[in-house]
């Protein structure tokens, strides 16, 4: 763990450092604790040895991404170069409101999108490193791509959660809740709700 500060710091902008460290740390420890609770129905179903099989082949289909995108309230987008973290390949600084959350898609390696507090939603390209297209539709405090296939996207708002077709921009549902936590379950089910709808 202390290498990861010294990864961080030498990868992410001084400004940025707080909430990337927060976000590193948080993630280690619900790693641990998903995995700790699928180990359990692993064994019990499969034997011992699937715990090893399992997350062994979890890293062998893990993206191996040699880019790394971040986004801040300074009003900028930068894309950097994981193999020599002090060189930004592309940055935009082209924003009026504060970039909030971005999401590469799981299957086009080349496309992401953000959103920002204007409630616009970007869907960029790296290369050639431009804006495809620009939502006007709710989306100003988070944004995933449905996990695997990335037909869909959800976006938050407020209280709103939306769900959009990736190619057609159409919404398929909108949910009105009171607190929300997204994180994905499995390949059709990927949004939960916390306290209600």
């Amino acid at each position: 763990m202390p290498a990861m500060n010294n990864i961080l710091s030498k990868w992410i902008p001084v400004f940025e450092r707080s909430r990337s460290l927060a976000l590193v740390y948080s993630g280690m420890y619900l790693g641990s604790v998903t995995g700790l609770a699928l180990s359990h129905a692993l064994i019990h179903k499969f034997g011992w040895p699937s715990v090893f099989y399992s997350f062994g082949s979890l890293g062998s289909i893990w993206p191996n991404s040699t880019q790394l995108l971040t986004a801040s309230y300074d009003k900028s987008v930068r894309l950097w170069d994981a193999s020599n973290p002090s060189y930004c390949l592309q940055a935009y600084n082209g924003h009026t409101s504060h970039v909030i959350s971005l999401d590469f898609h799981p299957k086009k390696n080349d496309m992401f999108c953000f959103c920002d507090s204007d409630n616009e939603i970007r869907y960029w390209n790296i290369s050639p490193f431009s804006c495809t297209r620009v939502s006007k539709q709710r989306g100003n405090s988070q944004v995933r791509f449905q996990p695997i296939s990335g037909r869909l996207l959800a976006a938050t708002s407020d209280t709103v959660v939306s769900i959009f077709d990736v190619e057609t921009n159409m919404q398929h549902h909108s949910f009105q809740v009171w607190h929300l936590m997204l994180f994905i379950r499995d390949t059709t089910t990927w949004l939960t709700t916390y306290v209600g709808i």
